[in-house]
């Protein structure tokens, strides 16, 4: 088949395939704007009731300032609902996949419902990427997908401009989701590599801890493009251990998302870390987030991986240190200073 049939053959199959989303937080509400797009509606699942309450009496979310959410959207916290779905989009923190991908299968989800998985993060105790957590739980599940770029919820919601990888080892489910989540204002570029993808997604919010600290210590700009010059070389090492492609470092959802993420405090990582350089506690930088602030679980998870897999990564270790060792900041950065001047 020619790629001009191909594409316009996944076009049409695209506009049959409905999209809803797993995840109620700022990132389920923006999304569940774009896929609604395609048929004028869109539900969105969440435990949190009074989440649901907003988003079908008000048309808005609570981690969403200043947007309306189109009327299409609404949202339910019964799972049952989710079962006519062709495709999921499963926005919700990397440690609490594992449990609705079970309570998903108790409910009776088809095996051929599409996953997409909208998760940045590393499963603490097992040190599983979300695909691997999916094949763990659903060893039989046909098709699974993964989305992760440089994508600040608020702003897509918006409308405003961005574009995200959209990761996945079938070709055929691939070209599909990418006519169905790209637009003229979001856009879509496919990947294989599902572990880079992952990988990057996930240890960029540890990098941005670390951009953040330094930020609160003003260090300087000199020191912020060190520190995420040399944490994505850590990533790289990371990528390419696990068996990714390093390439992915060099695209969305790599450089991409460590850019944005690293570089705005409207991030929930940089300005956790902007808050403990500040001179706050880690419980008082915790308490001034809203929302789930990835970075600190997946510090550990890093930290443990990298050891598992011989693969050093100073910054990254530096950041666990400090948040889980109770190190001082000032001594992490002396220490990280004081390596040994060798090659790049």
């Amino acid at each position: 088949m020619c790629q001009l049939a191909r594409h316009e053959l996944c076009k049409g199959v695209c506009m049959s395939l409905h999209m809803d989303i797993i995840g109620g937080g700022a990132l389920g509400a923006a999304l569940a704007c774009i896929v609604g797009n395609i048929d004028r509606k869109s539900l969105i699942w969440s435990r949190n009731e009074q989440v649901v309450s907003q988003i079908n009496d008000h048309h808005s979310s609570p981690y969403l300032k200043d947007v309306t959410l189109p009327a299409y959207v609404h949202a339910t916290n019964n799972l049952a609902d989710m079962l006519d779905a062709d495709a999921l989009l499963i926005a919700i923190p990397t440690n609490a996949l594992r449990t609705v991908l079970a309570a998903l299968t108790q409910t009776g989800m088809k095996n051929d419902t599409t996953l997409v998985l909208c998760c940045k993060g590393i499963e603490k105790d097992t040190l599983l990427l979300p695909t691997e957590i999916v094949n763990d739980v659903l060893p039989h599940h046909q098709h699974v997908a993964l989305m992760s770029g440089p994508n600040f919820a608020h702003e897509i919601a918006k409308g405003q401009i961005a574009a995200t990888t959209l990761a996945c080892a079938d070709s055929v489910v691939a070209e599909n989701l990418l006519h169905c989540l790209g637009g003229p204002t979001f856009r879509t570029y496919l990947s294989t590599d599902l572990i880079g993808a992952q990988l990057c997604g996930a240890v960029k919010n540890v990098l941005a801890i670390a951009c953040g600290i330094a930020r609160g210590r003003a260090m300087g700009e000199n020191a912020i493009a060190m520190l995420v010059t040399r944490g994505i070389a850590e990533i790289a090492r990371l990528v390419e251990a696990k068996g990714g492609d390093v390439k992915t470092v060099m695209g969305l959802s790599g450089i991409g998302d460590i850019l944005l993420t690293c570089s705005s405090l409207s991030s929930r990582n940089t300005s956790l870390g902007y808050a403990l350089g500040s001179g706050d506690r880690l419980d008082e930088a915790i308490a001034k987030q809203r929302g789930v602030t990835e970075g600190i679980h997946t510090a550990q998870s890093v930290y443990h991986m990298a050891e598992k897999l011989n693969v050093d990564m100073p910054i990254c270790n530096s950041v666990y240190d400090i948040l889980y060792e109770d190190e001082d900041i000032d001594e992490a950065v002396h220490h990280l200073l004081a390596r040994p001047l060798g090659a790049e």
